[in-house]
Protein backbone atom coordinates (compact mmCIF):
# COMPACT_ATOMS: atom_id res chain seq x y z
CA UNK A 1 0.00 0.00 0.00
CA UNK A 2 2.81 2.29 0.73
CA UNK A 3 3.43 3.49 -2.82
CA UNK A 4 -0.47 3.74 -3.22
CA UNK A 5 -1.23 6.45 -1.13
CA UNK A 6 0.52 9.74 0.59
CA UNK A 7 2.80 9.69 3.26
CA UNK A 8 2.06 9.19 7.04
CA UNK A 9 1.22 12.35 8.80
CA UNK A 10 0.46 13.16 12.17
CA UNK A 11 -2.99 14.92 13.44
CA UNK A 12 -2.88 18.23 14.50
CA UNK A 13 -5.81 17.90 16.79
CA UNK A 14 -7.54 15.25 18.70
CA UNK A 15 -10.21 14.79 21.42
CA UNK A 16 -13.42 13.07 22.51
CA UNK A 17 -16.90 15.04 22.05
CA UNK A 18 -19.71 13.81 24.54
CA UNK A 19 -22.49 12.73 22.21
CA UNK A 20 -25.30 12.17 24.74
CA UNK A 21 -25.18 11.40 28.58
CA UNK A 22 -23.09 7.94 27.80
CA UNK A 23 -21.45 7.87 24.87
CA UNK A 24 -18.04 10.45 23.75
CA UNK A 25 -16.99 9.78 20.06
CA UNK A 26 -13.26 10.04 19.58
CA UNK A 27 -11.87 12.43 16.33
CA UNK A 28 -8.48 13.34 15.16
CA UNK A 29 -7.78 16.02 12.30
CA UNK A 30 -5.04 15.96 10.57
CA UNK A 31 -3.54 17.58 7.04
CA UNK A 32 -4.33 20.99 6.20
CA UNK A 33 -6.28 22.92 9.18
CA UNK A 34 -7.66 25.39 6.40
CA UNK A 35 -8.02 22.88 3.79
CA UNK A 36 -11.40 20.99 2.44
CA UNK A 37 -13.37 18.86 5.35
CA UNK A 38 -13.67 15.52 4.83
CA UNK A 39 -15.39 13.21 7.04
CA UNK A 40 -14.21 9.02 7.02
CA UNK A 41 -16.53 6.48 8.15
CA UNK A 42 -15.34 3.83 8.77
CA UNK A 43 -16.82 0.44 8.21
CA UNK A 44 -17.64 -2.42 10.34
CA UNK A 45 -20.06 -1.96 11.86
CA UNK A 46 -18.00 -2.22 14.66
CA UNK A 47 -14.28 -1.15 13.49
CA UNK A 48 -12.00 1.61 14.13
CA UNK A 49 -10.31 4.31 12.24
CA UNK A 50 -6.37 3.35 12.20
CA UNK A 51 -3.52 5.68 10.91
CA UNK A 52 -3.74 4.62 7.13
CA UNK A 53 -6.67 6.20 6.62
CA UNK A 54 -5.25 9.31 7.24
CA UNK A 55 -3.10 8.47 4.03
CA UNK A 56 -5.33 9.03 0.86
CA UNK A 57 -5.96 12.42 1.18
CA UNK A 58 -3.51 15.37 0.10
CA UNK A 59 -2.01 16.76 3.81
CA UNK A 60 -1.90 20.09 1.07
CA UNK A 61 -5.39 19.74 0.37
CA UNK A 62 -7.60 17.93 2.55
CA UNK A 63 -8.91 18.77 6.13
CA UNK A 64 -8.99 15.04 6.94
CA UNK A 65 -11.60 13.97 9.95
CA UNK A 66 -11.63 10.74 11.16
CA UNK A 67 -14.18 9.17 14.01
CA UNK A 68 -15.27 6.16 16.25
CA UNK A 69 -18.56 5.56 16.02
CA UNK A 70 -19.77 4.95 18.75
CA UNK A 71 -18.59 2.29 21.16
CA UNK A 72 -15.80 1.44 18.55
CA UNK A 73 -11.84 2.22 18.87
CA UNK A 74 -11.44 4.99 21.11
CA UNK A 75 -14.94 5.96 22.13
CA UNK A 76 -16.47 5.25 25.13
CA UNK A 77 -17.65 3.08 26.47
CA UNK A 78 -15.91 0.41 24.50
CA UNK A 79 -18.23 -2.44 22.94
CA UNK A 80 -21.86 -0.17 24.15
CA UNK A 81 -24.79 -1.37 22.62
CA UNK A 82 -27.29 0.84 24.39
CA UNK A 83 -28.75 3.65 22.39
CA UNK A 84 -26.15 2.71 19.40
CA UNK A 85 -28.05 2.94 16.00
CA UNK A 86 -27.30 4.07 12.77
CA UNK A 87 -29.93 6.94 13.68
CA UNK A 88 -27.60 7.86 16.55
CA UNK A 89 -24.37 7.44 14.57
CA UNK A 90 -25.80 9.75 11.79
CA UNK A 91 -26.88 12.51 14.91
CA UNK A 92 -23.04 12.05 16.14
CA UNK A 93 -21.52 13.14 12.68
CA UNK A 94 -24.00 16.33 12.35
CA UNK A 95 -22.74 17.23 16.06
CA UNK A 96 -19.06 16.73 14.96
CA UNK A 97 -19.24 18.79 12.26
CA UNK A 98 -21.03 21.57 13.86
CA UNK A 99 -18.11 21.33 17.03
CA UNK A 100 -15.41 21.73 14.41
CA UNK A 101 -17.89 24.65 12.78
CA UNK A 102 -17.41 23.07 9.35
CA UNK A 103 -20.81 23.57 7.41
CA UNK A 104 -20.28 20.98 4.44
CA UNK A 105 -18.08 18.37 3.40
CA UNK A 106 -16.78 15.36 1.61
CA UNK A 107 -17.94 11.62 2.49
CA UNK A 108 -15.56 9.14 1.90
CA UNK A 109 -17.41 5.82 3.57
CA UNK A 110 -15.92 2.02 2.51
CA UNK A 111 -18.16 -1.31 3.23
CA UNK A 112 -20.27 -0.04 6.38
CA UNK A 113 -19.30 3.05 5.94
CA UNK A 114 -20.68 3.73 2.96
CA UNK A 115 -23.85 2.80 4.14
CA UNK A 116 -23.48 5.09 6.75
CA UNK A 117 -22.33 8.16 4.10
CA UNK A 118 -25.16 7.77 2.57
CA UNK A 119 -27.52 7.37 5.25
CA UNK A 120 -26.03 10.77 6.70
CA UNK A 121 -26.64 12.16 2.98
CA UNK A 122 -29.94 11.25 3.00
CA UNK A 123 -30.63 13.11 5.94
CA UNK A 124 -28.49 15.91 5.58
CA UNK A 125 -28.20 16.49 1.71
CA UNK A 126 -27.18 20.42 1.30
CA UNK A 127 -24.15 19.08 4.31
CA UNK A 128 -22.65 16.80 1.49
CA UNK A 129 -20.85 18.57 -1.22
CA UNK A 130 -19.59 14.64 -2.19
CA UNK A 131 -19.47 11.24 -2.03
CA UNK A 132 -16.87 8.70 -2.36
CA UNK A 133 -17.92 5.49 -1.55
CA UNK A 134 -16.07 1.97 -1.31
CA UNK A 135 -16.81 -1.93 -1.38
CA UNK A 136 -20.67 -0.75 -1.00
CA UNK A 137 -23.10 -2.54 1.31
CA UNK A 138 -26.55 -0.48 2.00
CA UNK A 139 -27.41 -3.73 4.45
CA UNK A 140 -30.55 -5.15 2.18
CA UNK A 141 -31.89 -8.65 3.39
CA UNK A 142 -30.23 -10.20 -0.29
CA UNK A 143 -26.76 -7.98 0.88
CA UNK A 144 -26.81 -10.04 4.47
CA UNK A 145 -28.03 -13.45 2.89
CA UNK A 146 -25.36 -13.44 0.18
CA UNK A 147 -22.72 -12.76 3.30
CA UNK A 148 -23.80 -15.35 5.46
CA UNK A 149 -25.32 -17.69 2.58
CA UNK A 150 -24.91 -17.10 -1.17
CA UNK A 151 -21.22 -16.68 -1.14
CA UNK A 152 -21.08 -20.66 0.48
CA UNK A 153 -20.56 -21.18 -3.59
CA UNK A 154 -17.16 -20.37 -3.14
CA UNK A 155 -16.70 -20.55 0.01
CA UNK A 156 -18.41 -24.06 1.31
CA UNK A 157 -15.92 -25.31 3.66
CA UNK A 158 -15.81 -21.77 5.53
CA UNK A 159 -19.11 -21.15 5.71
CA UNK A 160 -20.27 -24.51 7.21
CA UNK A 161 -17.99 -24.18 10.14
CA UNK A 162 -20.08 -21.04 11.39
CA UNK A 163 -24.01 -22.09 9.74
CA UNK A 164 -26.63 -22.44 12.59
CA UNK A 165 -29.55 -22.87 10.20
CA UNK A 166 -30.97 -20.08 8.31
CA UNK A 167 -29.03 -16.80 8.02
CA UNK A 168 -31.55 -15.38 11.03
CA UNK A 169 -30.47 -18.46 13.22
CA UNK A 170 -27.03 -18.22 12.33
CA UNK A 171 -26.59 -14.56 13.76
CA UNK A 172 -28.75 -14.82 16.71
CA UNK A 173 -26.52 -18.23 18.22
CA UNK A 174 -23.52 -16.04 17.38
CA UNK A 175 -25.38 -12.72 19.33
CA UNK A 176 -26.63 -14.90 22.16
CA UNK A 177 -23.54 -16.33 22.55
CA UNK A 178 -21.21 -13.24 22.23
CA UNK A 179 -23.38 -11.44 25.05
CA UNK A 180 -24.38 -14.72 26.72
CA UNK A 181 -22.74 -14.97 30.44
CA UNK A 182 -20.64 -17.83 29.68
CA UNK A 183 -17.03 -15.37 28.89
CA UNK A 184 -15.10 -18.34 27.70
CA UNK A 185 -17.67 -19.50 25.15
CA UNK A 186 -17.90 -15.64 24.10
CA UNK A 187 -14.66 -15.71 22.98
CA UNK A 188 -14.58 -18.46 21.26
CA UNK A 189 -17.70 -17.76 19.16
CA UNK A 190 -16.40 -13.58 19.03
CA UNK A 191 -13.31 -15.46 17.58
CA UNK A 192 -14.74 -17.87 14.94
CA UNK A 193 -17.51 -14.84 13.75
CA UNK A 194 -14.13 -12.53 13.52
CA UNK A 195 -12.12 -15.58 11.45
CA UNK A 196 -15.08 -15.96 9.46
CA UNK A 197 -14.70 -12.07 8.42
CA UNK A 198 -11.18 -12.15 7.65
CA UNK A 199 -11.06 -15.30 5.65
CA UNK A 200 -13.77 -13.37 3.50
CA UNK A 201 -11.59 -10.02 3.65
CA UNK A 202 -8.60 -11.70 1.69
CA UNK A 203 -10.80 -12.97 -1.20
CA UNK A 204 -8.92 -10.97 -4.05
CA UNK A 205 -5.52 -10.34 -2.07
CA UNK A 206 -2.23 -11.75 -2.22
CA UNK A 207 -3.24 -13.68 1.12
CA UNK A 208 -4.94 -17.03 1.11
CA UNK A 209 -8.74 -17.22 2.77
CA UNK A 210 -7.97 -19.29 5.48
CA UNK A 211 -11.28 -19.82 8.21
CA UNK A 212 -8.36 -20.60 11.03
CA UNK A 213 -9.52 -19.42 14.43
CA UNK A 214 -6.92 -16.98 15.52
CA UNK A 215 -6.72 -15.88 19.60
CA UNK A 216 -8.54 -12.13 19.61
CA UNK A 217 -8.06 -9.65 21.86
CA UNK A 218 -10.49 -7.53 23.80
CA UNK A 219 -10.74 -5.25 20.24
CA UNK A 220 -11.81 -7.91 17.97
CA UNK A 221 -14.06 -9.24 21.04
CA UNK A 222 -16.25 -5.17 21.34
CA UNK A 223 -16.06 -4.79 17.41
CA UNK A 224 -18.01 -9.03 16.89
CA UNK A 225 -20.48 -7.69 19.56
CA UNK A 226 -21.38 -4.27 17.70
CA UNK A 227 -21.95 -5.66 14.18
CA UNK A 228 -23.93 -8.84 15.77
CA UNK A 229 -26.19 -5.90 17.47
CA UNK A 230 -26.90 -4.19 14.14
CA UNK A 231 -26.96 -7.04 12.18
CA UNK A 232 -29.40 -8.54 14.48
CA UNK A 233 -31.55 -5.50 13.91
CA UNK A 234 -31.06 -5.39 10.26
CA UNK A 235 -28.21 -2.26 10.54
CA UNK A 236 -31.36 -0.16 11.68
CA UNK A 237 -32.13 1.24 7.85
CA UNK A 238 -33.81 0.23 5.11
CA UNK A 239 -31.67 -0.60 1.79
CA UNK A 240 -34.19 -0.31 -0.59
CA UNK A 241 -35.83 2.81 0.65
CA UNK A 242 -31.90 4.30 0.63
CA UNK A 243 -32.15 3.24 -2.65
CA UNK A 244 -34.95 5.38 -3.61
CA UNK A 245 -33.79 8.08 -1.49
CA UNK A 246 -30.93 8.73 -3.36
CA UNK A 247 -32.08 9.68 -6.62
CA UNK A 248 -32.68 13.24 -4.99
CA UNK A 249 -28.60 13.75 -4.94
CA UNK A 250 -27.10 16.37 -6.60
CA UNK A 251 -23.51 16.02 -5.11
CA UNK A 252 -20.88 14.28 -7.65
CA UNK A 253 -20.26 10.37 -6.35
CA UNK A 254 -17.53 8.31 -7.72
CA UNK A 255 -17.54 4.42 -6.40
CA UNK A 256 -14.71 2.35 -6.16
CA UNK A 257 -15.95 -1.35 -6.41
CA UNK A 258 -13.29 -4.36 -6.37
CA UNK A 259 -14.33 -6.73 -9.44
CA UNK A 260 -13.36 -9.92 -6.57
CA UNK A 261 -15.34 -8.47 -3.40
CA UNK A 262 -16.71 -10.72 -1.80
CA UNK A 263 -17.76 -9.41 1.17
CA UNK A 264 -19.97 -6.39 -0.81
CA UNK A 265 -20.23 -7.86 -4.54
CA UNK A 266 -20.27 -5.41 -7.47
CA UNK A 267 -23.72 -5.83 -8.05
CA UNK A 268 -25.03 -3.35 -5.09
CA UNK A 269 -22.35 -0.94 -6.33
CA UNK A 270 -23.40 -1.09 -9.98
CA UNK A 271 -27.26 -0.56 -8.64
CA UNK A 272 -26.42 2.35 -6.18
CA UNK A 273 -24.48 4.45 -9.33
CA UNK A 274 -27.35 3.56 -11.64
CA UNK A 275 -30.03 5.26 -8.96
CA UNK A 276 -27.61 8.13 -8.65
CA UNK A 277 -28.16 11.16 -10.82
CA UNK A 278 -24.34 11.82 -10.97
CA UNK A 279 -22.30 8.75 -9.89
CA UNK A 280 -19.09 7.64 -11.36
CA UNK A 281 -18.45 3.86 -11.17
CA UNK A 282 -15.16 2.54 -11.00
CA UNK A 283 -14.45 -0.91 -10.91
CA UNK A 284 -10.44 -2.15 -10.00
CA UNK A 285 -10.46 -5.72 -12.02
CA UNK A 286 -8.52 -7.32 -9.56
CA UNK A 287 -9.38 -5.97 -6.80
CA UNK A 288 -11.24 -7.33 -3.61
CA UNK A 289 -12.75 -5.80 -0.49
CA UNK A 290 -10.21 -4.13 1.54
CA UNK A 291 -9.74 -0.34 1.44
CA UNK A 292 -5.56 -1.42 2.37
CA UNK A 293 -5.17 -3.54 -0.82
CA UNK A 294 -3.11 -1.77 -3.29
CA UNK A 295 -5.18 -1.89 -6.05
CA UNK A 296 -8.38 -0.78 -4.18
CA UNK A 297 -5.92 2.04 -2.49
CA UNK A 298 -4.49 3.36 -5.48
CA UNK A 299 -7.75 4.16 -6.95
CA UNK A 300 -9.02 5.60 -3.84
CA UNK A 301 -6.44 7.96 -3.61
CA UNK A 302 -6.75 8.95 -7.07
CA UNK A 303 -10.44 9.41 -6.78
CA UNK A 304 -9.77 12.15 -3.82
CA UNK A 305 -7.22 13.69 -6.00
CA UNK A 306 -10.11 13.81 -8.79
CA UNK A 307 -12.78 15.91 -6.16
CA UNK A 308 -10.13 18.47 -5.84
CA UNK A 309 -10.46 19.18 -8.89
CA UNK A 310 -14.62 19.73 -8.45
CA UNK A 311 -13.92 21.43 -5.29
CA UNK A 312 -11.54 23.99 -6.70
CA UNK A 313 -13.82 24.70 -9.61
Amino acid sequence: MESSVYPQITPFNKGGLQVDETHEIYFEESGNPRGYPVFFFHGGPGSRVREYHRRYFDPNFYRVVLFDQRGCGKSSPRGHTFQNTTQKLISDVDRLREHLSIKQFLVFGGSWGSTLGVSYALEHPNRVSGLLLRGVFLARKSEIEWYLDGIRNFLPDTIDRIRRGTVEDTIKYYYDGVFGQDNEKAMLLAGEWSAYEASLMKIGSNEQPSSKIEKIDIDDFLSAKIQLHYMLNDCFVDGIEMLDGVAKFKMKTIIVQGRLDMVCPPVTAYELANSLPNAELRIVENGGHSGSQPEIARELRKATDDFKEVFQS
